[in-house]
């Protein structure tokens, strides 16, 4: 079978595959996170344009089984981030272009994707957003927060209170973290894919050796400083989801550090689990942690209290 014939065999089948993915994801909505693999396979393999068309076929079949906006919205932003890896791993890209190129890519697909739900159904941008529904829900549970916590704890409900109606004011830093998480989920699932298709793919580091860097660190708070002199009428919103963004990163490195402990002194996993998920919900845990945090991305100090007695 030459090279074009197989091409086109390829692309049908891939045609089907990415029709059956989107529809089950139109029900079970985490299986969106494996439509990237049929077009990163067949770009991979064929190039860019039977992949295109393959994709444009897909939307166009399922859009007859749903709605042409439903198609779309399933189909698109994923398999556009399947050409874009398929494409990316055919050149050799690095691993650091393949993560800032998929991120970029489903950032632009998640603010489209909320612009058209405004101007063409004429939603509220909360309701886009889902900001009402949260709301809601923290609307609905206040009162059993109250009987729980007693009125010695009004000051943590008032503070609550206070976050949920300004959240609107950390929709960019929501978008961001929700966006990354995508990118990194949809890889950690590609390049196990790839493995069993013997495709070569750059892995992604280990998170216990991870850390965060120096450098990410002093670029957003120098941003921060910078916003803080400079009068735009969306300085407040852009401090305020810078701070929130530094407190992540440190958190998030804690968060690691507190897994790698737990890790080293606790062999039993279960328990390790639990003891985290602990570390994670309480708040007073989260202020040792952020601190550790802090201190690890300067100082070395997973390598002096834990890795060098491993």
């Amino acid at each position: 079978m030459n090279r074009s014939l197989q091409g086109l065999v390829e692309g049908s089948l891939i045609t089907a595959i990415n029709i059956v993915l989107a529809w089950f994801s139109y029900w079970f909505f985490p299986m969106i996170y494996f439509i990237p693999l049929p077009s990163l396979i067949l770009t991979y393999r064929h190039g860019l344009r039977i992949s295109i068309l393959s994709l444009i076929i897909s939307i166009i079949l399922l859009s007859l089984m749903l709605s042409p906006f439903s198609a779309i919205f399933l189909m698109l932003p994923s398999g556009i981030l399947g050409l874009y890896l398929g494409y990316g791993l055919q050149k050799k890209f690095n691993l650091k272009l393949l993560i800032v190129g998929s991120f970029t890519l489903l950032l632009f697909f998640e603010i489209l994707s909320i612009y058209l739900s405004m101007i063409l159904f004429k939603m509220p941008f909360e309701k886009v957003i889902g900001i009402d529904a949260m709301k809601e829900g923290w609307r609905k549970s206040l009162e059993i927060f109250r009987n729980y916590l007693g009125e010695s704890n009004n000051e943590y409900i008032d503070m609550q209170n206070k976050f949920m109606e300004n959240l609107h004011i950390f929709v960019p830093y929501f978008l961001i973290i929700s966006t990354l998480f995508q990118v990194f989920l949809n890889y950690i699932i590609v390049e196990r894919v790839l493995k069993r298709f013997k495709i070569e793919a750059p892995s992604l580091p280990n998170l216990e050796g991870f850390r965060i860097s120096k450098k990410l660190l002093f670029s957003v708070l120098a941003l921060y400083i910078l916003f803080i002199f400079v009068n735009i009428p969306s300085k407040n919103i852009i401090l305020s989801n810078l701070y929130l963004f530094l407190q992540t990163i440190i958190l998030f490195n804690g968060y690691i550090f507190a897994w790698i402990l737990l890790k080293h002194y606790i062999s039993r996993k279960s328990l390790r689990i639990l003891l985290f998920i602990l570390f994670i919900l309480n708040p007073i845990f989260g202020s040792i942690i952020f601190i550790v945090g802090f201190v690890d991305i300067f100082f070395p100090l997973r390598e002096k209290l834990i890795l060098k007695e491993g």
